[in-house]
């Protein structure tokens, strides 16, 4: 059996067989026999059901006792009870029939399933025991609790289409971890979490309420206890509150915006066994827009969703709290409006405004650099900051902190090489590098936290990202350190020490005497010159300007090599070339240089007389930052290869399956294509419905992995081609609909009226099942369908057009809200935002056109009357 077709086979011919002789044996209805399979996710093979069997014996009864699902507690446990009874009784008779159904441990302790854990997590779970006896009850607690959630997430996927294969992987792959003697170092490790279990609960709920206490427990909510804990409870919340897979349209709120009700929500309120808590309860109450002719009105003028539906929140405080025990000092309203004003704060510091008061005035900078040459025309050997600290060693040390833009303990730590090519080839963020011989800054290349391997497939798909960032340094303030490097050049050798800064080998020691000389340093010159300077103010000040000249955070931060939380996001799709992160820094520096000559009223510097860099390396073909960035030319052979697939299929007209895979090609190249226009996220579905778009202007609204606040909702402008495209698939479909009316009429309904109103039952984008049901168009179902010409991940769009957008010039603003990355305090289409969407279109435009005419994407057509193909070639 190795084709597709045979294994399903397969899989029916063993599960039939069996049901026919439990029937035969026990009496028991074939289709419970089914059910009981089903349930605890039985492999193909029935492999060492008579073992698992034997464990169902004690966990089935646990589950009897703790559901609540009536049919399932009274009719179909107790005969699952008597078919595992059976199946432990006549292994050795049943052995003969199925071969596997009696398959023992190699080694008594890992189980039979070699490489299988991915395709049967709830029956492979099931074959363990927990090895201590007095924790056994502990863990088929925990294995029933399992077989319950997956059997509450069947129903609803079965009713809604909700996936939840990653909640039961996980939870499955942490039971499992707890008693799998193979690795007895994580049955040790997870050993607490055991312990501190319930050994019998009476309901799911209670036990959910339980694992909630548990992450109150300092002690237990702690690595690496706190992920086991929070996989446990995303199972159990799943399960008990029914929303585990729902999206917005499934729940309360979703309703009350479409009825345009009030939507009340209790945000705190005193619990009423505490004796000792404030007698207080805030609630919000939110109100949506109220007419649809407002709502259209809106559309009109360009709003997003979050504007259209959001309305106004009104906030109800119940304050009944005994004055003389106020929380803090403070009554509960003034917790609520301290809260907010937090809030406020941190949205106004998001936006990373250009006079903010890190960044130094130019006097202060001017003063600061002034001060900082006066060190070295003084004594150098003199030491006026620290007993041990010479001017020329503060000197240095201030130049490089401020020219390198990296923190204090970086520059301490910093290391200088001769030549370029003595330096490793890979380097950590941190490692900052002064090189003599060629004057040029260099440390490893700032990456994202999340570092996924590539694989030698998606490798020639991608740039490969460099590991080092070189800053060609040219100005004269490097003479300064050139100067410091020289003075002690002897006594260097006879240590064998490469440190720039060496007052103490270990970061701790040293830095406290170089940060008191530093900040005796900066009073000095505050007390003279009436400034403010500080060790931070100094230290942030390159990093902020670099911001300022680029627009983009992401440069900045791999420029210095320092990490912002702003710019977390940002970096996992950035992939800035060399190139540009040279031009920015030497443009920022010679913009400081200039503004401090004017401010001192001197002439600008002459030219270095440093030997300048050997241009060895095409720095424009290296690139750093994220690992995704797809290489020049990939998207228009994924435009051609997928244009051929189509017409290939639109050849073998009269094959099995024709219109399924016409249209699924078809799908698929009207999906990339919409992905490659918009950056829509890797999401199931997108574009669920037409009427996101509005016609004439061209914006289209995405709410993708969004909330019901709808703060993440954005506006994107599609092309011309985009929006013709759209209405040929729509076309496409509504023909569809008329060939499938007899395969599947309730399908083809919906087709024939396909995106001329909002249906939530049928998204715009679609995949197709052989047998005409419909197959939701999820990234895992596109990664699978484009694994022959595509090999990389579904949200690789979003990287190549931030980086496509940059290097045209694009401001980093711009690109930011156009993949809707932003915090609080920048929202572009919020109620008082201030861009303008035809300015934001100006500017997105051109850009896009011309990427689109780049990569070759063409208007085809599907479907038609007449099912000619003269009508379905590209144009």
């Amino acid at each position: 059996m190795t084709d597709s077709s045979s294994s399903n086979q397969g899989i029916k011919i063993y599960w039939v067989l069996f049901a026919q002789i439990i029937h035969q044996a026990l009496q028991l209805p074939e289709k419970n026999v089914e059910s009981f399979l089903v349930f605890i996710g039985c492999h193909p093979t029935l492999r060492a059901l008579c073992t698992i069997a034997e464990n169902l014996k004690v966990i089935l009864p646990i589950a009897q006792q703790i559901t609540d699902d009536w049919p399932l507690k009274s009719e179909y446990l107790p005969g699952w009870l008597q078919i595992c009874d059976y199946v432990v009784k006549n292994a050795d008779k049943l052995s003969a029939d199925f071969i596997e159904i009696n398959q023992k441990s190699s080694n008594g302790k890992r189980a039979p399933f070699p490489k299988q854990f991915e395709q049967h997590p709830i029956y492979i779970t099931l074959w363990y025991r927990y090895p201590d006896l007095t924790y056994q009850n502990r863990f088929h607690l925990l294995q029933a609790l399992l077989l319950l959630c997956q059997h509450e997430f069947r129903i609803l996927e079965e009713s809604y289409e909700k996936d939840y294969t990653s909640p039961m992987h996980l939870s499955a792959r942490v039971i499992r971890q707890c008693a799998e003697t193979t690795h007895p170092e994580k049955i040790q490790e997870l050993k607490p979490l055991i312990q501190a279990l319930p050994d019998a609960v009476a309901s799911m709920t209670e036990y959910l309420d339980f694992i909630y206490t548990l992450e109150d427990d300092k002690d237990l909510y702690k690595d690496p206890i706190i992920n086991p804990i929070d996989v446990l409870r995303r199972m159990l919340r799943y399960a008990v509150e029914h929303r585990g897979g729902y999206n917005r349209r499934h729940n309360r709120a979703w309703e009350a915006i479409i009825n345009r009700e009030a939507v009340r929500e209790i945000i705190v309120c005193s619990e009423p066994e505490d004796r000792q808590g404030a007698a207080f309860s805030v609630e919000a109450i939110s109100m949506f827009s109220q007419t649809e002719k407002q709502e259209e009105k809106a559309r009109l003028a360009g709003c997003a969703a979050g504007e259209v539906k959001t309305g106004v929140e009104h906030v109800v405080i119940q304050d009944n709290t005994d004055a003389r025990s106020p929380m803090a000092g403070r009554s509960p309203i003034a917790h609520l409006r301290r809260s907010r004003e937090k809030y406020k704060n941190i949205a106004m510091a998001n936006q990373l405004l250009a006079n903010r008061w890190d960044c130094l005035t130019a006097y202060e900078l001017a003063i600061f650099l002034h001060e900082v040459s006066n060190l070295v025309r003084r004594s150098r050997i003199e030491s006026d900051y620290g007993h041990q600290i010479s001017n020329m060693e503060l000197a240095a040390l201030l130049t490089a902190l401020y020219w390198s833009g990296s923190s204090l303990d970086t520059v301490i730590m910093a290391k200088f090489e001769e030549y370029r090519a003595d330096s490793k080839q890979k380097l950590d963020a941190n490692d900052l590098r002064f090189l003599v011989d060629t004057n040029e800054w260099m440390h490893g290349s700032l990456r994202p936290t999340y570092q996924s391997n590539l694989d030698s497939q998606t490798k020639a798909y991608v740039y490969n990202t460099y590991t080092r960032v070189i800053l060609p340094i040219e100005n004269n303030h490097s003479n300064i350190i050139r100067r410091w490097v020289w003075l002690i050049e002897d006594e260097r050798k006879k240590i064998h020490c490469k440190r720039l800064f060496y007052l103490d080998k270990a970061l701790d020691v040293a830095k406290i005497g170089y940060e008191l000389a530093i900040k005796t340093f900066l009073a000095k010159v505050n007390r003279q010159y009436k400034t403010r300077l500080t060790l931070t103010r100094v230290a942030n000040d390159l990093m902020i300007r670099l911001y300022q000249y680029s627009g983009d955070l992401t440069e900045a931060m791999i420029i210095t090599g320092r990490s912002h939380h702003l710019g977390a996001v940002q970096l996992h799709y950035s992939s800035p070339s060399l190139a540009r992160l040279q031009t920015v820094y030497q443009a920022t520096c010679q913009q400081i240089t200039t503004s401090v000559c004017q401010t001192l009223n001197r002439p600008l510097p002459a030219a270095s007389t440093v030997k300048k860099p050997v241009k060895t390396d095409h720095v424009s073909d290296q690139y750093t930052g994220g690992r995704h960035y797809l290489k020049h030319g990939v998207v228009a052979n994924l435009v051609d290869d997928l244009i051929e697939r189509f017409s290939d299929t639109l050849r073998f007209s009269g094959c099995l399956d024709y219109w399924v895979e016409l249209h699924n090609d078809y799908t698929l190249y009207v999906a990339e294509m919409l992905g490659f226009a918009s950056g829509y996220r890797a999401v199931s579905n997108p574009l669920e419905c037409i009427h996101q778009i509005d016609w004439q202007t061209g914006f289209c609204c995405i709410s993708d992995k969004d909330n019901l606040d709808y703060y993440n909702a954005r506006l994107v402008w599609l092309p011309v081609l985009v929006r013709e495209q759209l209405l040929h698939y729509q076309m496409h479909c509504q023909y569809l609909g008329e060939r499938l009316i007899l395969i599947s009429p309730k399908v083809a309904r919906q087709l024939l009226a396909h995106g001329e109103h909002l249906d939530y039952r049928l998204p715009f984008l679609f995949l197709m099942k052989p047998n005409g049901r419909l197959l939701k168009l999820t990234p895992e179902e596109i990664k699978k369908q484009l694994s022959d010409i595509f090999k990389v991940p579904c949200n690789v769009n979003r990287r190549y057009l931030r980086n496509r957008l940059r290097e045209m010039g694009c401001s980093g603003e711009i690109v930011n809200y156009f993949l809707g990355h932003w915090e609080n305090g920048e929202e572009p289409f919020g109620c008082y935002a201030s861009l303008s969407p035809s300015e934001y279109r100006s500017e997105i435009e051109p850009h896009l056109t011309q990427i689109f005419e780049e990569d070759g994407w063409r208007c085809i057509q599907g479907f038609s009357r007449t099912n000619s193909s003269n009508n379905q070639h590209g144009r």
